[in-house]
């Protein structure tokens, strides 16, 4: 299991795989830089009422990581409902799966309610379910809501098959702080003035850097 540890150490350059949201924690590298998703954004669906906070599925089975990204989201002002595997995380959703085994995605009843999240963080690799066939199932019943996969795998072909299961970017274990606010921001959850919540003085980060 990869501790999904929130750090600011400097990353490395932006990976050039289109899709990708890596911040993999590097000591003793030089520049701080983010690739950030290149693809089309799908923006946040809600029912949430003007004025109250957004709401945020954080899917780990690892209790020390769910709280951890969960106090860091919440420090960005955001609710956040926690999901120990991928079969929890689609319950949460309102998500009633008639078949986990049906192919190419899980075969679900029709969706009868709103998914009361504005995003969702899906771990990849979990007990009983794992993150692309929770991700595969909420597809299915036409969930619109951004699916950020979270991951410890960084190989390309391990990220893609994340994407084609649905994911509309991932972010690579440790995630950073800057990738976290920037995918919020990306996705309509925060506002950019968020960005600049550091300490007085302090350097800006990077504009993003976008694959052709």
């Amino acid at each position: 299991i990869v501790p999904l540890a929130i750090v600011d150490a400097p990353r490395v350059a932006p990976s050039a795989r289109r899709g990708s949201l890596n911040a993999v924690s590097m000591p003793g590298a030089a520049a701080d830089r983010e690739s950030p998703p290149s693809h089309v954004v799908r923006p946040a669906t809600t029912t949430r009422a003007p004025g109250t906070k957004p709401h945020a599925l954080i899917v780990d089975d690892v209790p020390s990581n769910r709280m951890l990204f969960g106090l860091h989201v919440k420090k960005l002002g955001i609710d956040v409902t926690e999901a120990e595997d991928g079969a929890k995380a689609v319950e949460a959703c309102g998500v009633e799966v008639l078949d986990w085994t049906a192919v190419p995605r899980p075969a679900v009843a029709p969706q009868s309610s709103a998914i009361p999240f504005d995003l969702i963080f899906m771990d990849s690799v979990m007990p009983n379910v794992d993150g692309l066939t929770a991700t595969r199932a909420m597809r299915a019943a036409g969930c619109t809501q951004p699916i950020i996969g979270v991951t410890g795998n960084a190989l390309e072909e391990d990220q893609r098959a994340f994407h084609d299961a649905g994911a509309d970017a991932v972010l690579t274990k440790p995630v950073s702080r800057t990738a976290l606010k920037r995918t919020l921001v990306e996705y309509g959850i925060i506002d950019d003035d968020d960005l600049a919540g550091g300490p007085p003085g302090a350097p800006s980060s990077p504009a993003p850097s976008r694959s052709p």
